[in-house]
C-alpha cells in the first residue's frame, strides 16, 4: 500500500489542498471543494500511472493508496 500525504492552507478567500509527493495542488471556494478536487486529481494521476506502468508508483490504482491528512498548514 502506497501512502501519500495531503494538507490544506488558505490564501485570502481561497482554500488550497496539496499532495507534496505528487506535486499536486488544487483550490476551491471551500475546504471541502479543494479536497474534492485534490482527490480527483490524485485518482487521475494514479490511474495514468497504472496505465503506463511506469513512474515511481508502478501499476498502482487509487484503491491501493492511503492518504494521511496532515490538517492545516500556515
Amino acid at each position: 500500500m502506497q501512502r501519500l500525504t495531503a494538507f490544506l492552507t488558505k490564501n485570502g478567500k481561497e482554500y488550497i489542498a496539496v499532495c507534496p509527493e505528487l506535486e499536486l495542488k488544487t483550490h476551491g471556494d471551500s475546504a471541502d471543494e479543494a479536497l474534492d478536487h485534490l482527490w480527483e486529481g490524485m485518482e487521475e494521476y494514479l490511474a495514468s500511472l497504472s496505465l503506463r506502468r511506469s513512474g515511481y508508483i508502478e501499476g498502482v490504482s487509487p484503491e491501493e493508496v492511503e492518504v494521511d491528512f496532515l490538517g492545516w498548514k500556515n
